[in-house]
């Protein structure tokens, strides 16, 4: 049977679905970590400053998020 055909099943798909979410931020967020630490290694800042931009809009846009909820 499908997700969908048991009670209470929207809650268990949406909680699903939100960890699937989460978990992609989460390689997002890792990702622009290493990056970060790869061009802070070959010294360039100009690289790791978009990184550390990118990073904090990330992190902005969960934090609104998180406070809408």
């Amino acid at each position: 049977m499908a997700i969908f055909e048991y009670p209470g099943a929207y809650n268990l798909d949406k909680n699903i679905l939100d960890v699937v979410e989460a978990e992609k931020r989460t390689n997002d967020i890792q990702g622009l970590c290493k990056m970060m630490e790869s061009f802070h290694n070959t010294n360039n800042t100009t690289k790791e400053l978009e990184c550390a931009d990118a990073l904090n809009a990330l992190m902005q846009t969960i934090l609104a998020e998180y406070k809408k909820s």
